[in-house]
């Protein structure tokens, strides 16, 4: 991934799932755990499930930005706060690129998918039955998993932008962060 060992990497944050039941932990850039309050996974029904994990990404990802730019203000000693004008037109179209990339991440066992569009907008999909058949432990490790691949594959584009607009020379993701990898 791009800017390994930068403030991305440095940070982890928290935070719940709008009933509560839900926490979910991010930590260098891809790193997602998940849990659930005792009894909540039998409680859930498909649809309101998918409602809580869209809500919780869109809050994870919100309060990651958040950190990295209170990171990167703290080491430029200027206070960013990511909408900021962009400095020229390759600038702008990167921004523009960036907020309209479609990502999505399948997990191990191909229970669950997550889908994004520029980590604004969420959807996940489990599979039919996935619930009865499936732990907690074993389900919450499929959300993680295709999180993790949507970040992965969020960041690959991103790269992949930075190389198209700027001409960027970037080094390709580094060992323990391929695709489909299961943390089980």
């Amino acid at each position: 991934m791009a800017d390994e060992g930068g403030p991305l990497d440095q940070i982890v944050v928290t935070a719940h799932s709008p009933d509560g039941l839900i926490m979910a932990r991010l930590a260098h850039r891809n790193r997602i755990s998940l849990r659930m309050r005792p009894g909540a996974y039998q409680r859930y029904r498909v649809e309101a499930l998918q409602s809580q994990l869209v809500q919780l990404a869109a809050r994870i990802w919100a309060e990651n930005r958040r950190a990295y730019f209170r990171s990167a203000s703290a080491t430029l000693g200027v206070t960013l706060r990511g909408d900021e004008p962009a400095q020229d037109a390759r600038g702008a179209r990167f921004k523009r690129a960036q907020a309209e990339l479609s990502v999505s991440g399948q997990s191990a066992g191909g229970d669950v998918e997550a889908r994004s569009i520029g980590l604004l907008r969420w959807q996940f999909i489990i599979r039919p039955g996935a619930l009865d058949q499936l732990s907690e432990r074993e389900f919450l490790t499929e959300v993680a998993n295709a999180v993790r691949n949507l970040l992965i594959d969020y960041f690959d584009q991103v790269r992949a932008l930075k190389v198209e607009i700027f001409g960027l020379r970037i080094p390709t993701a580094q060992p323990g962060t391929h695709r489909h990898e299961d943390r089980r």
